[in-house]
């Protein structure tokens, strides 16, 4: 496997693994009907673009030619003004037959590493309050909760978000 960033040929693959992350790791978390409305189609259109507008700042695991995960990470949108000390991992998710391979901590520590070298001392995210599974994975990997937690409307559900950070 390596970790490689991605081009928009990869569109389509992140939008398939992030539609089946979602729904897998969110069945029973999230309201059913957000996770039903979820659209390949859609979020390759929103991949594409993102891509294009920010080159490396999604990355991608490649095993074999085949793309298993991908995390996005580049500096905080949570400082008003900007803090340019603080990065985030924006989002990391692996296709479901691919958890607990290795997968999610090689994008995790590639990340990392690019925000380091962007010059970043410290990384925060957000994870559903009720996302056990995740907040352990990122526990292991030295984020801690930061004392911030927000809600975030879902469809008809309000759900909680808290922060993790770690020092880098």
């Amino acid at each position: 496997m390596i970790v490689r960033n991605a081009t928009v040929n990869d569109a389509r693959r992140i939008a398939e693994i992030k539609v089946a992350g979602w729904r897998a790791a969110y069945c029973g978390v999230m309201p059913d009907a957000v996770l039903d409305e979820l659209s390949v189609e859609e979020q390759t259109g929103k991949w594409c673009r993102r891509i294009s507008d920010h080159p490396g700042r999604v990355l991608v695991a490649d095993t074999n030619g085949a793309v298993n995960g991908y995390v996005s990470a580049a500096a905080s949108r949570d400082e008003d003004p900007p803090n340019p000390t603080v990065g985030e991992i924006y989002a990391l998710y692996v296709f479901p037959d691919d958890w607990r391979h290795g997968v999610g901590s090689a994008l995790m520590a590639a990340a990392l590493g690019v925000l380091r070298r962007q010059g970043f001392t410290l990384a925060t995210l957000w994870v559903l309050a009720d996302n056990v599974s995740a907040i352990r994975f990122y526990q292991a990997r030295g984020f801690q909760p930061d004392g911030r937690s927000k809600l975030e409307n879902w469809g008809d559900a309000s759900l909680r978000e808290i922060a993790l950070a770690r020092v880098l």
